[in-house]
């Protein structure tokens, strides 16, 4: 199955194609592929310490964001707390968001943490580099789990 998508207004609104593909449980699963090309596009126009810090949230409440309302109240929630010190305007937090949320629904969390982690991001804002690094080894130990 093949179906073509787009995220309205974002930084990474490039189209991307759902396929099934089965997961752990056997259970088959939609994954939005993205390219390579993409993938870049979407956690440099997130931010690198975006990804790192906000991943885990995103992860917990994937299943949430996808309700127009909910998702709208997260950025919301975000943009406030920043006290607008990151983004000027919440159409730039909406960017941030929706490249997240492609870059989780691709099934590439794991590879934007790996990103995070050999970035020079370290010298910038270590908390961001060792909460991808704690995340990742999370992940991969089973401790957290992506929902499809």
């Amino acid at each position: 199955m093949v179906v073509s998508c787009k995220i309205a207004k974002s930084g990474c609104s490039n189209n991307c194609y759902t396929i099934n593909s089965k997961n752990r449980g056997g259970e088959l699963m939609d994954k939005k592929q993205i390219s390579d090309k993409q993938f870049i596009n979407c956690y440099r126009s997130a931010g690198l310490w975006f990804v790192a810090l906000y991943m885990e949230a995103f992860i917990l409440r994937i299943n949430e964001l996808k309700d127009s309302v909910s998702k709208t109240k997260f950025i919301e929630e975000i943009y406030n707390d920043g006290d607008n010190e990151f983004d000027k305007e919440i159409s730039a937090t909406r960017t941030r968001v929706n490249c997240l949320l492609r870059i989780i629904e691709s099934g590439r969390a794991i590879e934007a943490l790996e990103v995070v982690v050999n970035s020079k991001l370290n010298k910038q804002f270590p908390e961001a580099v060792y909460e991808a690094e704690k995340l990742s080894r999370r992940i991969r130990n089973g401790e957290i789990i992506i929902p499809t």
